[in-house]
């Protein structure tokens, strides 16, 4: 059976998961812990939303870049 998918409900369970951390898994890089800024890059990237047509062509929110000054 072909599976049709739903970029609007994936993009709605991928905006939830990044904002509440909730029912996903959320993995740090020994990097970017490194950086000793956790908390401050976490809540940056649950507040993230500056989804393109460049950096989000499938409009499904699971991709985001942030930067983060040391």
């Amino acid at each position: 059976m072909l599976t049709t998918h739903n970029p609007t409900k994936i993009a709605a369970l991928n905006d939830a998961a990044r904002k509440s951390f909730s029912g996903c898994r959320v993995y740090m890089t020994s990097g970017v812990q490194a950086l000793y800024q956790t908390q401050a890059i976490a809540a940056r990237v649950q507040a993230y939303d500056d989804f393109t047509d460049r950096n989000d062509p499938y409009g499904k929110h699971g991709f985001g870049c942030i930067r983060v000054r040391c």
